[in-house]
Order: C-alpha cells, then structure tokens, then sequence
C-alpha cells in the first residue's frame, strides 16, 4: 500500500512538473495619477481628478451627494 502511494505522488509530481502552462497575460500599464489636476472636494475635503469633480458656482464638489448637500447647508 505504501509503495502505491509513493508510486502515485511520483506521477503526480512528474504530472505536475511537466504539463503545459497557460502564457501569462501582459500587464496593462499603469495610469500616471501625476498628469491629472485634482481639485478638492467643498463639502468633505477630499481631493479628486478634475475631470471627475462636479463643478457649481467655484466650487468642486466629489459627488453629486455632496453638492447636494452643500447646496442645502
């Protein structure tokens, strides 16, 4: 039993070591954060892309939640 055993984690391992393996994919290069301008939020303080803010009346605003919320204060 033993022997059958050792037998069978030889041809796994042998399996293992020789089957093929899928290429891997080439990573997507990453998006510099640096060549946004950022602007920070009124309501929360938190600083967010420019292309990204919600702009009303000079000030910027991370969502639409936010400026809501500003607008009612």
């Amino acid at each position: 039993m033993t022997k059958l055993l050792i037998l069978f984690a030889i041809v796994a391992f042998i399996y293992a070591a020789t089957r093929p393996r899928a290429p891997r994919k080439p990573q997507e290069p990453k998006v510099a954060i640096d060549d946004q301008s950022m602007t920070q939020c009124a309501h929360c303080g938190i600083y967010v892309p420019e292309t990204e803010s919600i702009r009303e009346g000079g000030s910027s605003y991370c969502g639409e939640e936010h400026r809501q919320a500003a607008l009612r204060s």
